[in-house]
């Protein structure tokens, strides 16, 4: 599969734009999930956002310390009670991934490929009905999803495509590699 020289040129020059963005969108994913999954809001104190990520461990900081006895001399008040459950049961990865689902693990990460790798490998060159129909094969079941509801997770991600896109499907055949099959106007004829 080769692609005229032009197209390589402009795709070439918006890569680290589009790595910006993606590092972005999984910054702010990751920022989402450990909000979700430590059960916490804005208004909760620092403190406890401490404990809750460092468990028993943030009590050896004075200011934890001090936040935690004041609130335990009043055991029904709500905060105590989301203390000694953050005491307890400080957040960890599994608590975080699992906030994030496996379709927007999947684009996040292969969103564009790491290093020289084809352009195939990169998700930010596919229509959304190849990028579904990839999803589902990448992920070993059809999530769901086809092109228009691929394009709602994508955009909700925060995620930008490349503004020429190279593929337009994927062939998929039982037990062979996905082939992603490129617009004819973009390769150059074999």
């Amino acid at each position: 599969m080769k692609f005229r020289q032009e197209i390589i040129q402009e795709i070439v020059a918006q890569e680290p734009e589009i790595r910006r963005n993606q590092i972005e969108a999984m910054c702010r994913k990751a920022a989402a999930a450990l909000d979700s999954a430590a059960g916490l809001t804005e208004s909760d104190p620092a403190w406890l956002w401490k404990l809750k990520i460092k468990g028993k461990g943030a009590l050896d900081e004075r200011e934890v310390e001090r936040e935690f006895m004041k609130a335990a001399k009043n055991a029904d008040n709500a905060i105590f009670q989301k203390a000694d459950a953050a005491r307890s049961s400080p957040i960890n990865d599994a608590d975080i991934k699992s906030q994030i689902n496996k379709v927007e693990w999947l684009l996040l990460e292969l969103w564009l490929a790491k290093g020289n790798a084809p352009f195939f490998r990169s998700l930010c060159y596919y229509n959304d009905t190849a990028l579904a129909k990839l999803a589902g094969f990448l992920l070993g079941n059809n999530q769901g999803h086809n092109g228009k509801s691929i394009r709602k997770v994508w955009e909700r991600l925060g995620l930008k495509k490349s503004t020429k896109l190279l593929f337009r499907d994927v062939e998929i055949h039982p037990g062979k590699p996905a082939m992603p099959v490129p617009y004819k106007v973009i390769q150059i004829p074999d």
